[in-house]
């Protein structure tokens, strides 16, 4: 039987320093859209906040739409953090 190393195996969920690695933004952007309401969901295991392989899928999802609306503002953290997310209000309506 073949042995797996952990570098063989994908993480189901990483932390906060990893998926800011994986996306390539910084945790200050990271906490700055969780605070304006469009970061990843997360969960808590422990005393760690971790973010599942689905929620970072979906939060791409979302920025991807939202950088392809004409006329919707992007994410900027200089300007307040404001971005108008169709598909965040059709699932805060869920």
């Amino acid at each position: 039987m073949e042995k797996l190393s952990a570098a063989a195996i994908e993480p189901e969920a990483v932390d906060v320093p990893t998926f800011c690695l994986l996306h390539s933004i910084s945790r200050a952007c990271l906490y700055d859209l969780w605070r304006d309401g469009q970061g990843p969901k997360t969960f808590r295991v422990g005393n760690r906040t971790l973010i599942s392989r689905e929620a970072a899928a979906a939060w791409r999802c979302q920025m991807e739409e939202a950088t392809r609306q004409p006329g919707k503002e992007r994410y900027a953290p200089e300007h307040g953090g404001k971005i108008e997310l169709e598909c965040l209000k059709a699932g805060a309506a869920k």
